[in-house]
C-alpha cells in the first residue's frame, strides 16, 4: 500500500487480533495500518478455509455471479462479457455492482507467470485460453477520488486513504492436457524466484577521545522517512525503480498540458512544496473504464518552478501525456534509477541519505512492475540497524489468481457460453446455515459428536412425512431405531465410527432389533455399525400388509419395499444379523456381517422377499476370542455360530452375488425355509429359521444333518415347506469352511411320510468357489432315507430348470468315507451341468472303500431328472383329459465339466427324458458300495446313467427292457399310417398313447474322457466302469474310456443298453489281464463300429439291424479270433418272440 504512513508493520505470527486506544494516550497513524492489515489478513485467511482456496466461489443464490458468457477479438484485443454479482477470489471479496452485463478488456500473463505468454495474433481455431480474474489490494488516496474521500468542509485538506480491491482480466494459454484444475498452482507468484534486493546504511565513522563524535555514516537524513522501492513501468527493456521517502504518499491532481510540457497543480500544492523537493520522477494514475482498475498511464522526471508547476519532458519515460481537460491524479517518487547501476558489490551504491541498495541481476521475469520494498529509517539520533532489507524478495504486490473460465476459440474468434465454447471453472457455493444439503438432521452422542439431536429416533422422529435425511456423527448410541410407516428415508453415518447398540431387554421382554424397519419404503440405511443383543436380532425389516399397486402382480406391492442396506458393519449373536421378511425390492449389499461364534439357529442373513438383490457382503462367523471390533473377521474355523445366507420359502426373483460367506456349522447359502401349521393346514405363525437339531444343548454335539423327523402320531402341528422359491441366482460368492453344505436346502423330508420338499423353480447357480465344506461328521441317514437325501457342495431337494455353471467345487468333506458328492440333485427339470470343475470332494483318505458310510456320494450325482412337461390340447371331437408331454428342454445336460470324485461314481443319473454328456473329463478314484437298484446289479465304477424314457417306435412301457431283448418291439395301437400319414385315433385311448410315447429318452455321451483310477491298496473287484441304460436311443461316440487297475479285476469297462445303439469312434483301454471285456452293447437296431478297444467288443442285436465292425482290438495282436467265444454270450438276443 502506497500511502505516507510512519509505519508499515504487520507478521501473522505475532497473533495480533486488534489495537486497543487508551485515554490520554497517543493514537499514530501506524495503530490504523496495523488494525487494517490484522483485519484484512483475517478476513483473507477465513474465507480461503470456509469458502475455498485458489477457485473463483460465488454465492449459490447469486450463481451468474462473474460468469463469461462470450470471448471475441476486437481491434486487437480480447473482450470478454461478464455477469456482475460478487465472487470471492482464493479468498478476497470482489463486487461487479452493475446493472447488465458489461464488457471488459483482458491481457495475457506475462513473465514469469507465463513464459513465453501468450499473444492475440496466435489466436486461432481450437487454442485454448483461461479467463482468469487477478485481483489485489491497494491504497486508494483521496485526490483519486475527491468527490468520495475528500471533505470540503475541511478546505479540502488530504484525509485518510482507503484499501480498495482491485482487479482486471487476463488470458493464461492454455496446453494439452490443462484444466481450471490444473492450472490454478501455476498461476500463483512464486516470489522466492523474484529477484532480491538488499538495503544498508553506509558504515558509521567516529571521532575518538574522550568524547567520542560521530563523524559520518549511518541515515543522514534529518527527518523519519518510510520509503518504498517499487518496480517501475517503462518503455524500454531495461529494468528500472523509482523510490519515494514518504511510500509513495506525495500526490496531488493537476491539469496536463502537452503543447507547453507543463503540469498546473490543482490540489495538495502545499504538501509538494514542503516536501523538500525540487525534482521527481511523475506518474500519472487515470481509471481504465476497459480494464476496471487503476493503472500508471504516463511517467517521466520533472522540475517543480519557480511558478509551481510540474515542468514535463520533451520525451516521456513511459506511456504518453494524459489528454484529459480535467484535473488528472498523479503521484511524485523522489526518483528512478536502472536496476544495473545498483548490483551487488562489495562497496554498494548509495540511493539518497547513506541508504545504499543492491540488487540481483536482473532476467526475464524477476523484476515486474510494481514489485516493491518497503524499509523505515529514523533521524535525530534514533539508531538503525545497519542492514534494512536482507537480501529478501519484494513484499508484494500480493495478486490473487482464479480461473473464470475455459475459452476454446474458433475461427471467427467469437465465442460464447451457449454455442459451448466456453466451460465454467467458477464454484458455487451454499452459506453455512444451509449446508446441511441432503443432511435434515445430524445426530452427534454428545461426547465424541455434537449435533441437533442425540438420538436418532429423535431425529427420525423430527423429520417431516415427507422424509428426509439423517446424519449420524460418530459416537455410540443405546437405542433401539425404529422407522415405522415411513417413507423417503436415509440414514446413514460415518462407517463403524457411528456405531447403534440395541438396548438390554427390560425384564422377560424380547430384545429389540438395533434398527427395525417396518411397513416403510423408499428407506436407506448406510455406513453405520449395529450391534445385537445376544438374543435379538441387528436389523429386521419386516411387512406386516399390502399398498395398492395397479399393474404389479395381484395388483399389490408389500408395505415394505424399496430398501436399501449398504455398507453396514452388523453383529449379532443368537439370531440373524439381517432379517428381511416378506419386502420387496430391498437391497443388501456391502455389508460386513459378523456372527458371534455361539449356538444360534439363525444364518447370518435371513431373507424372506421378493426381488431381493444380496451383493457383495461379508458374512462371517467370528471367533469370541476376537475381542477387537475394529478388526476385520479372522477366517477361523466355527465351533457353534451356523453362519451362512438364508433364503426363505416363497421368495421370488432374488439374485445372491459376490458375497464372501466363510465359517459356521450350517450351509452356506440356504434354500428354503419351513413354517409350523396347525391339523387344518393353517400357518399358527411361529417364526423359524433353522430347523434341523436346533435344540442341541451343546450345538454342535451332534453330527450334522438335514434330515427332517417325520411327525409324531397325534402331534397338534406338523412342520413343512414354506413353499417353493422362483427365480434365484446365486452368483461369483465364495463359500469357505462351512460344517454343511456349500449351498443346500434347509431340510430333505422323509417322501414316504410327508409329501414335502424344497423347492426352487428356476435355480441359477454361476461362477461360485465353494471350498472347506461339509467340514462336520454327518449323521447317520436313517435307512428310510438313503436314496431321498445328499450332502455336497451343492445339494438340492426339488428343482426345476436349474442351471450350474462355471463353478469351482473343491475339498469339501474331510474325508471321502462319509456321504459327500460334488454336486446332489434329488429331483431336477431341466437340469443344465456344464463348464464347472468339481474335485476332491470327500477327500482321498487312507479308510478302506468297505467302510464308507451309507449314503449317496461322488462327484456329480442326479438321482432324478426329467424333461420339463407342457399340456397337450386334444383334437377336435376327443375327450376331455388331462394330458402333459414333454417339452424340447433336455432333462440333464452335463457338458465341459472336470470331475474327479475320491469315492463313488464321477456322474451318477437316473433320468426321464433327453440326455446329453459332452465333452467332459470324469475321474473316478475308488468303487464306493455297491447299489442294488435296476439295471445296477453289480458295481459300476464312474459313470452311470439310467434314462426311463423310450422311443416313441416302442409299445409304450409294456414293451420294456427284458421284451426288448425278445425282440418284442411292436407298433402301438394308438396310432397308425395311413396313406402315408401318421394318424392318432380319437379319444381317451388315443391320447393315453399320445403321452406314453412323448417321454423319450435319447442319450449323447460323446467326446468324454472318462478314468476309473484303482491304483491303491486293496484289490477291488468291479462289474463296470461305465453303464448306460434306455429304451431310446444312446450315443456313445468319440470317448476314451480308461481303467487304471493294478490288482484289481473289472468285468466289462462299459456297458450300453438301449431300444438303439451308436458306438464309434471310441477308444477302451484296460490292463490285458485286469478285464475280461472293452464294451458290451446291447440294442434293437445296433451299430458299434470303427472303435478302438484293448479287450473284446462284444455287440447284441437282431443280425438284420446288427452292425459290429470293423473295431481294433489290442488282443488280436496275441490271440487267433480272441473274441469268437464272447460273441455267442447272448447268441438269441433280439431274436423275435411272439413278436414276429
Amino acid at each position: 500500500m502506497k500511502g505516507d504512513f510512519s509505519r508499515w508493520y504487520y507478521l501473522r505470527r505475532d497473533n495480533f487480533n486488534g489495537i486497543l486506544p487508551q485515554q490520554g494516550r497517543v493514537l499514530l497513524d501506524a495503530d490504523g495500518v496495523a488494525q487494517t492489515r490484522i483485519t484484512n489478513d483475517w478476513q483473507d485467511l477465513d474465507a480461503q478455509d470456509t469458502i475455498g482456496a485458489g477457485v473463483a466461489a460465488v454465492p449459490a443464490s447469486l450463481p451468474d455471479s462473474f460468469r463469461v458468457d462470450r470471448a471475441r477479438v476486437q481491434a486487437g484485443n480480447v473482450i470478454v462479457t461478464l455477469e456482475p454479482g460478487r465472487v470471492w477470489a482464493d479468498g478476497i471479496l470482489l463486487h461487479l455492482a452493475e446493472p447488465a452485463a458489461v464488457d471488459r478488456s483482458a491481457t495475457y500473463l506475462l513473465p514469469p507467470i507465463q513464459n513465453p505468454p501468450g499473444t492475440v495474433a496466435s489466436i486461432a481455431a481450437g487454442v485454448r485460453d483461461a479467463v482468469v480474474l487477478e485481483v489485489w489490494r491497494e491504497a486508494v488516496n483521496g485526490f483519486q477520488l475527491p468527490d468520495i474521500l475528500i471533505e470540503p468542509g475541511l478546505g479540502g485538506v488530504d484525509t485518510a486513504e482507503r484499501v480498495h480491491t482491485a482487479s482486471a482480466l487476463r488470458l493464461y494459454r492454455m496446453a494439452a492436457g490443462d484444466d481450471c484444475e490444473s492450472i490454478r498452482s501455476k498461476l500463483a507468484d512464486d516470489f522466492s524466484s523474484k529477484g532480491k534486493l538488499k538495503v544498508t546504511l553506509q558504515p558509521t565513522v567516529a571521532i575518538g577521545g574522550d568524547c567520542p563524535v560521530v563523524e559520518g555514516g549511518g541515515y543522514t537524513g534529518f527527518e523519519h522517512q518510510t520509503y518504498r522501492i517499487e518496480i517501475a513501468e517503462t518503455t524500454a527493456g531495461t529494468p528500472s525503480f523509482k523510490f519515494s521517502r514518504f511510500n509513495g504518499g506525495l500526490v496531488g491532481r493537476g491539469v496536463f498540458d502537452a503543447g507547453g510540457l507543463r503540469v498546473n497543480i490543482t490540489a495538495n500544492l502545499a504538501a509538494i512544496n514542503t516536501s523538500g523537493l525540487a525534482q521527481f520522477y511523475l506518474e500519472a494514475e487515470e481509471f481504465d473504464a476497459q480494464r476496471g482498475h487503476w493503472r500508471v498511464t504516463y511517467g517521466a522526471p520533472v522540475t517543480l518552478n519557480a511558478t509551481n508547476q510540474l515542468v514535463l519532458p520533451a520525451a516521456p519515460t513511459f506511456g504518453a501525456i494524459p489528454v484529459s481537460p480535467n484535473p488528472v491524479f498523479f503521484r511524485l517518487w523522489d526518483g528512478i534509477r536502472p536496476i544495473a547501476g545498483f548490483p551487488i558489490s562489495a562497496t554498494p551504491a548509495v540511493l539518497d541519505n547513506g541508504i545504499r541498495l543492491e540488487f540481483e541481476a536482473a532476467a526475464t521475469g524477476k523484476y515486474v512492475p510494481k514489485d516493491y520494498w518497503v524499509f523505515i529509517v529514523r533521524a535525530a539520533g534514533v539508531g538503525n540497524p545497519q542492514v534494512l532489507v536482507n537480501s529478501e524478495p519484494p513484499l508484494g504486490i500480493h495478486y490473487a489468481r482464479v480461473p473464470l473460465a475455459e475459452v476454446t476459440w474458433n475461427a471467427a474468434q467469437d465465442v460464447t457460453l451457449a454455442s459451448g465454447g466456453i466451460e465454467d471453472c467458477r464454484e458455487p457455493f451454499q452459506p453455512l446455515t444451509r449446508l446441511s444439503t441432503c443432511c435434515t438432521y445430524r445426530v452427534g452422542d454428545g461426547v465424541h459428536s455434537h449435533g441437533q439431536f442425540t438420538s436418532i429416533q429423535a431425529a427420525i422422529n423430527a423429520l417431516p412425512a415427507s422424509g428426509g435425511e439423517i446424519c449420524v456423527l460418530p459416537g455410540v448410541y443405546t437405542e433401539a431405531v425404529e422407522i415405522l410407516k415411513r417413507r423417503s428415508i436415509r440414514l446413514h453415518g460415518c462407517g463403524a465410527r457411528s456405531r447403534i447398540v440395541a438396548p438390554a431387554p427390560v425384564g422377560n421382554a424380547a430384545p429389540l432389533p438395533a434398527l427395525h424397519v417396518r411397513d416403510s419404503r423408499g428407506i436407506r440405511i448406510d455406513s453405520l455399525a449395529a450391534e445385537a443383543q445376544p438374543q435379538g436380532v441387528g436389523v429386521l425389516l419386516d411387512n406386516t400388509g399390502f399398498d395398492l399397486a395397479p399393474g404389479m402382480p395381484q395388483n399389490r406391492v408389500p408395505k415394505l419395499h424399496d430398501i436399501k442396506l449398504l455398507d453396514l458393519q452388523v453383529t449379532a449373536s443368537a439370531r440373524s444379523a439381517i432379517e428381511a421378511r416378506n419386502g420387496q425390492f430391498i437391497e443388501i449389499g456391502g455389508c460386513d456381517i459378523r456372527m458371534k461364534d455361539l449356538p444360534s439357529g439363525w444364518p447370518g442373513i435371513f431373507f424372506l422377499g421378493d426381488d431381493g438383490v444380496i451383493e457383495r457382503n461379508q458374512v462371517r462367523v467370528r471367533s469370541e476370542r476376537q475381542v477387537d471390533a475394529s478388526e476385520p473377521t479372522f477366517p477361523v474355523p466355527a465351533g457353534s455360530g451356523l453362519g451362512g445366507i438364508q433364503i426363505g420359502g416363497t421368495s421370488d426373483r432374488v439374485r445372491i452375488i459376490d458375497n464372501i460367506i466363510q465359517g459356521g456349522i450350517g450351509n452356506g447359502i440356504t434354500l428354503g425355509s419351513v413354517i409350523v401349521v396347525d391339523s387344518n393346514g393353517r400357518d399358527t405363525g411361529v417364526i423359524l429359521g433353522w430347523v434341523v437339531n436346533v435344540f442341541d444343548p451343546c450345538n454342535p454335539c451332534k453330527p450334522g444333518t438335514v434330515v427332517f423327523p417325520p411327525p409324531a402320531t397325534g402331534e397338534p402341528t406338523r412342520t413343512i415347506s414354506a413353499g417353493a422359491l422362483t427365480e434365484i441366482r446365486i452368483e461369483r460368492n465364495r463359500i469357505y469352511d462351512m460344517g454343511l453344505d456349500g449351498i443346500g436346502v434347509v431340510a430333505f423330508f422323509d417322501l414316504q411320510n410327508l409329501r414335502e420338499a424344497i423347492e426352487v423353480d428356476g435355480l441359477s447357480i454361476l461362477g461360485n468357489h465353494i471350498r472347506g465344506c461339509l467340514r462336520r461328521e454327518i449323521e447317520a441317514i436313517p435307512a428310510a432315507m438313503l436314496n431321498r437325501i445328499g450332502y455336497g457342495g451343492i445339494a438340492l431337494a426339488a428343482v426345476e430348470d436349474l442351471v450350474v455353471w462355471d463353478n469351482v467345487i473343491e475339498d469339501n468333506g474331510p474325508r471321502r468315507i462319509e456321504p459327500v458328492c460334488g454336486i446332489y440333485v434329488l429331483i431336477g427339470t431341466g437340469v443344465d451341468i456344464s463348464r464347472n470343475y468339481i474335485v476332491n470332494n470327500g477327500a482321498r483318505t487312507g479308510e478302506p472303500a468297505a467302510s464308507a458310510k451309507p449314503g449317496q456320494r461322488g462327484g456329480i450325482v442326479i438321482q432324478n431328472a426329467q424333461s420339463p412337461r407342457r399340456a397337450l390340447q386334444s383334437a377336435a371331437g376327443a375327450a376331455a383329459a388331462p394330458v402333459t408331454v414333454q417339452s424340447d428342454v433336455p432333462a440333464l445336460r452335463v457338458h465341459d465339466n472336470i470331475v474327479v470324485a475320491p469315492l463313488g461314481l464321477a456322474l451318477s443319473a437316473t433320468v426321464l427324458g433327453a440326455t446329453s454328456v459332452v465333452a467332459n473329463q470324469f475321474v473316478s478314484q475308488g468303487v464306493g458300495p455297491t447299489r442294488l437298484e435296476a439295471f445296477q446289479a453289480y458295481a459300476v465304477g464312474a459313470v452311470s446313467i439310467n434314462n426311463l424314457g423310450r422311443t416313441f417306435e416302442t409299445a409304450g412301457y409294456t414293451a420294456g427292457y427284458a421284451n426288448i431283448g425278445k425282440g418284442n418291439y411292436q407298433p402301438d395301437a394308438g396310432y397308425s399310417f395311413t396313406g402315408g400319414a401318421f394318424t392318432l385315433s380319437r379319444g381317451a385311448a388315443g391320447l393315453k398313447a399320445v403321452n406314453r410315447i412323448l417321454g423319450g429318452g435319447l442319450v449323447l455321451f460323446a467326446a468324454n474322457q472318462v478314468t476309473l483310477d484303482l491304483i491303491e491298496a486293496g484289490a477291488t473287484f468291479g462289474g463296470a466302469a461305465i453303464l448306460i441304460v434306455s429304451l431310446d436311443d444312446v450315443g456313445f461316440l468319440d470317448n476314451q474310456a480308461t481303467a487304471q487297475l493294478a490288482d484289481d479285476f473289472l468285468l466289462v469297462n462299459t456297458v450300453l443298453f438301449g431300444s438303439s445303439v451308436r458306438a464309434s469312434d471310441n477308444r477302451w483301454q484296460e490292463p490285458v489281464a485286469r478285464a475280461l471285456y472293452s464294451a458290451l452293447t446291447f440294442g434293437f437296431m445296433n451299430v458299434t463300429a470303427q472303435n478302438t478297444a484293448t479287450h473284446c467288443i462284444v455287440a447284441f442285436a437282431p443280425p438284420k439291424l446288427l452292425v459290429s465292425g470293423p473295431n481294433v482290438i489290442l488282443l488280436n495282436q496275441y490271440l487267433q479270433d480272441p473274441c469268437a467265444d464272447p460273441a455267442r454270450l447272448l447268441a438269441n438276443f433280439g431274436q423275435a418272440a411272439g413278436g414276429g
